[in-house]
C-alpha cells in the first residue's frame, strides 16, 4: 500500500520532531499496520543519519563560497548550486533538523508561545571555529561565543565590529542573537535591514515571521506563506506546520 498525503505529512512532523501524541500514536499503528510504510520510516531514518554525517560541510563551504561572490559582485545573487543541494534535502523531509543549529541557551525565555516552540538560533556559517580560541579574528571570537550560546557577549562583539565583508550576515547574526534574547522587536529592526539579493535573506524570512508570530500573526502569516511557497527556501516546510498552528 502507498503512503497517502496524511501520512506523509506524518513523516514530515517526525522528522523535524513536531508531532503531537495523538499523531505519534497514529504514526505507531500505521508502521504497526503496514510493512511498507514501517520499511519506508526505517528507510528514511537511516538516509537522514547519512546525510547530516556527510552534507553538513559541504553545503556551508557553498554558502560561503557564494557569500564571497556577493561580496565582490554587489549584483544580484545567484541561488542555483544552493537551491539545487537545498531542494534534494527539503525532497527527502529532513532540512529542517540539518541546517537549524540544536543548541539550547539559558537565555531564551521558554513561555509556550509559538515563537518558544519554533525559535532555534541559525548554524554558525559565516565564520566557523576551527582553531583555538587565542588565534581568533573579532568575528570568529564573536562567533565562538554565539555558538556557546552565550548571545549577550556575541552580541556585544558583534556590535564592536566594523570591517565586516557581509554586513547582511553581521545583520542576520545580530537579529538571531536579538532573537535568543527575547528582544523580538530590536531583532526584526535587524533583520528587516538584509538586502534581498543575500544569501542570508531566505533564512532572514523565517525569522523575521518568528518575532511577530504571537504578536502579529496576521503579519506573520504573510511572510511564511511566501516562505512556503518558496521551494528553495529551506524552512518551506516548518513555514506550512507554523500556518497550521497559526490557524488552529
Amino acid at each position: 500500500m502507498s503512503p497517502s498525503n496524511n501520512n506523509n505529512n506524518l513523516l514530515e512532523k517526525f522528522f523535524l520532531g513536531l508531532l503531537g501524541k495523538g499523531e505519534k500514536d497514529e504514526l505507531d499503528k500505521l508502521k504497526s499496520e503496514d510493512t511498507e510504510f514501517a520499511e519506508q520510516v526505517e528507510f528514511e531514518s537511516d538516509l537522514q543519519t547519512a546525510i547530516e554525517a556527510n552534507v553538513d560541510s559541504d553545503l556551508k563551504s557553498m554558502l560561503r563560497e557564494e557569500e564571497m561572490q556577493y561580496a565582490e559582485k554587489k549584483t544580484s545573487f545567484s541561488f542555483l548550486r544552493i537551491a539545487a543541494t537545498l531542494a534534494l534535502v527539503l525532497m527527502l523531509g529532513f532540512l529542517g533538523n540539518f541546517l537549524i543549529n540544536n543548541m539550547s541557551s539559558t537565555n531564551k525565555v521558554a513561555d509556550g508561545s509559538l515563537f518558544s516552540q519554533e525559535f532555534k538560533p541559525f548554524d554558525n556559517l559565516v565564520a566557523p571555529i576551527t582553531r583555538s580560541d587565542s588565534d581568533l579574528t573579532p568575528l570568529e571570537k564573536a562567533m565562538s561565543a554565539y555558538e556557546k550560546g552565550d548571545y549577550e557577549s556575541a552580541l556585544k562583539q558583534l556590535n564592536q565590529l566594523n570591517d565586516i565583508h557581509d554586513k547582511d550576515a553581521h545583520y542576520f547574526y545580530k537579529g538571531n542573537c536579538l532573537l535568543a534574547l527575547d528582544k523580538k522587536s530590536e531583532a526584526l529592526q535587524e533583520l528587516d535591514k538584509i538586502n534581498p539579493d543575500n544569501p542570508y535573506y531566505k533564512f532572514a524570512l523565517w525569522f523575521k515571521a518568528l518575532s511577530i508570530v504571537d504578536t502579529d500573526p496576521a503579519k506573520a502569516k504573510q511572510i511564511l506563506e511566501s516562505v512556503a511557497e518558496d521551494k528553495t527556501n529551506p524552512y518551506m516546510t516548518k513555514a506550512k506546520i507554523l500556518l497550521e498552528k497559526i490557524g488552529e
